[in-house]
């Protein structure tokens, strides 16, 4: 789509230089896809990420692939493969290499939208869809849906940037999430348990007094009645 709006609405080296650059990154991310894709994640091979090496030594089980897999970091949904310690290095690179073709998609298309106002592309516009509304529509969901992908990459670039920080795989990471939840449920049970104890021994000693009361006030009156019989 990008090679179709670029190749169509752009012009001599302006074109030129986006096709080269958008290509290149094309193929560099379709390069890590097959990386992450093809090698089976369950051989012990590749190399240590340097902000996970503790988290990566320890080989866990996927019940979706029904594999033990070195340094696993979680089963990719859309890749359909695990990323473990092997797939890692090339994983993190598609991922940053999508958030910066989407980017730059969007980039190209914005420009595009605000540049539409010169006379050439105003012309091949009218001249291949018909109208300039056709032509503005068309580049303005271009951009929204490269927007969206971009956008959707960086949050995932981010939390795995976030990742390498505490040197935790995001396996490592949502047990650990997990641990402190409830954690803090077994912290709250308690606090609870101990307020309601508090509240119980204060209770008690007034529940004593009004009793103590009560037999004294019955002593009292039956030696009334002992002396009025008398």
């Amino acid at each position: 789509f990008f090679y179709l709006i670029v190749g169509t609405f752009t012009f001599d080296e302006h074109r030129t230089a986006l096709l080269a650059a958008y290509t290149t990154m094309l193929v560099v991310h379709l390069a890590c896809w097959l990386c992450c894709s093809l090698p089976d994640p369950s051989v012990d091979k590749g190399w240590y990420w340097p902000c996970m090496r503790e988290a990566q030594r320890e080989s866990r089980y996927c019940s979706v692939c029904a594999k033990h897999i070195p340094g696993l970091d979680h089963h990719c949904t859309w890749l359909n493969t695990c990323i473990g310690r092997r797939q890692y290095p090339a994983f993190f690179a598609l991922v940053t290499i999508g958030s910066a073709m989407f980017w730059f998609e969007a980039a190209v298309f914005i420009s595009l939208l605000t540049g539409g106002s010169s006379p050439r592309v105003q012309a091949e516009a009218v001249n291949v869809l018909g109208s300039l509304t056709t032509f503005r529509v068309l580049v303005s969901l271009a951009a929204v849906f490269a927007g969206l992908l971009a956008i959707s990459l960086s949050v995932l670039f981010c939390f795995h940037m976030f990742l390498q920080t505490t040197g935790l795989g995001t396996y490592a990471w949502m047990i650990d999430l997990r641990n402190r939840k409830q954690e803090r449920k077994r912290e709250k049970a308690k606090k609870e348990a101990k307020k309601n104890a508090v509240g119980e021994e204060a209770a008690l000693p007034k529940k004593a007094e009004g009793t103590c009361t009560r037999t004294n006030e019955e002593s009292s009156g039956n030696g009334m009645d002992v002396i009025a019989t008398v």
